[in-house]
């Protein structure tokens, strides 16, 4: 245990580090290797309004793959492993079930879990010699289409209420076993299904389907070539549904339709009738569509914008800044880019030229605030705020990443938490929004990449950034032995109680100090352990009456 003494140490530096909120581990479900090995959860869905589903390796795994799928509560003791089946991670709500591709002793096939061991159970085995392999579940309505393959039909779309009887072939686009479905399914409106379809000309062309066989159709024959047009990013934005496809005679352009047959209409031509601006990351944001393109020299990609009449514009100047990750966040446009002088960094648009720049230099210089492999899975937005994986050199550098958020101002920028000490980082990543909080997976340096979890401030009490009552600095030495003094220092901007508690590699309380009042300055606080620790990564929280820090202490 710890003895926890106080030092009064009046200094006259100004010192600034950041506050942090604190980041918990929900539960360590890799332990093999000794709880170093990974469980990667990700795939996380609502089971119901208490529980969630998600995929992640078990004890018995000793790396990312297999899978197997998790129930949780969202505490230690209420997360378990569903079945020792290995699953895709892929995982859909209908109802109060969750569908997912598991596979059993019938190979991989469709199935299904109410949150239970004994509700977890086969839905139906759609290939009996072979593996079905069902994927790109969507939910449409109060049925969930999937694709599925069988040796008679090839890879097509199916249909499934989540029980056996109502799991059924909705379309065999190319006849015979041949596989008719090529990808890109995308839901509009709840309503209707658009996706890439193959027919019997080997043709990929734009398709739709409302769930029944009679309101399913290829939508037009953009390009009768070779291969067709590969439509791609269907997004809905005003009345029309967009799409990047090669036609024929064009490159690969911009496309919109209505849905209905035969309509289908190239919106700009690019660089020519024949060269390809490669249209992609369609997004809407309130009835405007932004996009990213090839458009215009110098080579490379830029930002657009299109109001659904006349022709597109670029909005982002003439010199490439190669967009990547477009999210709407209220009424501005959140994604990376790079520019002379910087780094990929966040940036923001209203939908115009001259609102349309960077929105903080993060990483200082030429390195990377954002880092240009980080996908769809480093960011997410939640109740008005933008939460992202990021570098800024001090807390986080090339070696890895932190958690930040934004509410797409700079004064609203900042560090959620340095989970690990230096420039190696948590990797943060998956993001999930349920109840109160924020799930996600990330490393503290000792487990592996395992669930962990901060609290969510209540829907719309985000306001402006409230002045620290307290900076910083970080404790020190780190990492130690379990029997060193932490140090650390805290300026008290005002006067204030302070509170000190330690918490173990599992997220428990091991040592708290006694709320106590001080006045405005700086002091000096030493911890001085009293036994020997176990080896981990602990977590120590400073905290005043309304605002807490956090800071990781390893100990060897």
């Amino acid at each position: 245990m710890f003895n926890i003494r106080i030092l009064l140490v009046f200094l006259a530096s100004s010192l600034c580090c950041s506050l942090m909120a604190q980041i918990s581990l929900l539960s360590n479900l890799n332990q093999s290797g000794g709880g170093a090995n990974s469980s990667a959860p990700r795939a996380w869905v609502a089971l119901d309004e208490n529980r969630f589903v998600f995929g992640a390796a078990g004890p018995i795994s000793t790396g990312i793959f297999p899978a197997r799928a998790w129930v949780s509560d969202g505490t230690e003791e209420g997360t378990f492993r569903l079945s020792d089946i290995e699953v895709a991670r892929e995982f859909i709500q209908l109802g109060n079930i969750v569908l997912f591709n598991g596979s059993g002793s019938e190979g991989r096939e469709l199935w299904r879990t109410d949150g239970t061991e004994e509700g977890t159970v086969l839905v139906k085995d759609i290939h009996p010699d072979g593996w079905s392999e069902p994927s790109d579940f969507r939910r449409l309505g109060d049925q969930v289409i999937f694709a599925a393959e069988t040796e008679e039909l090839g890879r097509e779309l199916w249909i499934t209420d989540g029980t056996e009887e109502g799991t059924e072939l909705l379309l065999d686009v190319f006849p015979g076993p041949n596989d008719g479905y090529d990808g890109e399914a995308t839901v509009i409106d709840d309503s209707l299904l658009f996706f890439r379809g193959i027919d019997m000309a080997d043709n990929t062309e734009p398709w739709r389907t409302n769930g029944t066989a009679a309101g399913s159709w290829k939508i037009a024959e953009v390009n009768p070539e070779e291969f067709g047009s590969g439509p791609a990013f269907f997004t809905k934005s005003g009345d029309w549904i967009y799409y990047s496809a090669l036609a024929e005679g064009s490159g690969r352009e911009l496309h919109r339709t209505s849905g209905q047959q035969g309509s289908d209409q190239i919106i700009g031509e690019g660089d020519g009738t024949t060269d390809s601006s490669n249209p992609f990351e369609l997004t809407d944001l309130n009835g405007q569509l932004f996009f990213v393109a090839d458009g215009i020299a110098p080579a490379g990609n830029e930002l657009w914008t299109y109001n659904h009449q006349g022709e597109p514009i670029v909005i982002s100047g003439e010199t490439p800044i190669f967009p990547q990750e477009l999210y709407a966040l209220g009424d501005i446009l959140i994604f990376s880019a790079t520019s002379a002088g910087s780094g990929r960094e966040l940036w923001t648009s209203d939908g115009t030229a001259s609102g349309t720049q960077q929105l903080i230099d993060l990483y200082p210089g030429d390195f990377d605030g954002i880092f240009s492999g980080c996908d769809a899975s480093c960011f997410a937005v939640v109740d008005g705020i933008f939460y992202f994986a990021g570098a800024d050199g001090a807390t986080s550098g090339s070696g890895g990443l932190e958690l930040f958020q934004t509410d797409g101002t700079a004064q609203g920028t900042q560090i959620v938490a340095d989970f690990v000490s230096g420039p190696n980082g948590s990797g943060p990543a998956y993001f999930f929004p349920f109840g109160d909080r924020l799930y996600f997976a990330a490393t503290d340096g000792i487990v592996g990449n395992e669930p962990h979890y901060i609290g969510l401030p209540a829907p719309n009490s985000i306001g402006p950034i409230v002045q620290p009552e307290f900076n910083l600095y970080p404790p020190f030495p780190n990492p130690i032995d379990g029997a060193q003094t932490i140090n650390f220092r805290i300026s008290l901007h005002t006067a204030n109680t302070i509170e000190v508690q330690l918490f173990d590699p599992l997220g428990r309380l091991v040592e708290q100090m006694a709320p106590a009042f001080y006045p405005v300055g700086e002091h000096q606080i030493r911890i001085q352990a009293q036994q020997e620790l176990a080896a981990g990564s602990y977590q120590l929280v400073i905290k005043t009456a309304s605002q807490a820090a956090t800071f990781s202490i390893l100990i060897q």
